[in-house]
């Protein structure tokens, strides 16, 4: 057996969610920038995902609707997803 520590246990769930949380803050940032850099959104151009799973916004060239893509048909952005039928 290893020896264990509580301590190692406490220091991993610390780094761990410090990882999440400044993931978080990244993600928050890239997003930001991305909408600063496109202009405000018009909310005429928002949708629901196909897939039900969130609202993005149409042909903005980032693939807010990561489970289908349905978002930016007109664009490359969701490239990366596949649905499989």
């Amino acid at each position: 057996l290893l020896p264990f520590s509580w301590v190692q246990v406490d220091y991993h769930h610390q780094v761990q969610h410090e990882f999440e949380y400044i993931y978080q803050v990244l993600e928050d940032n890239r997003r930001n920038y991305n909408s600063l850099m496109r202009g405000i959104h018009h909310h005429e151009r928002q949708i629901k995902c196909a897939d039900g799973s969130s609202i993005g916004f149409e042909n903005d060239n980032y693939c807010d609707c990561v489970g289908d893509g349905s978002d930016e048909r007109s664009t490359s952005a969701c490239s990366h997803v596949t649905v499989g039928h």
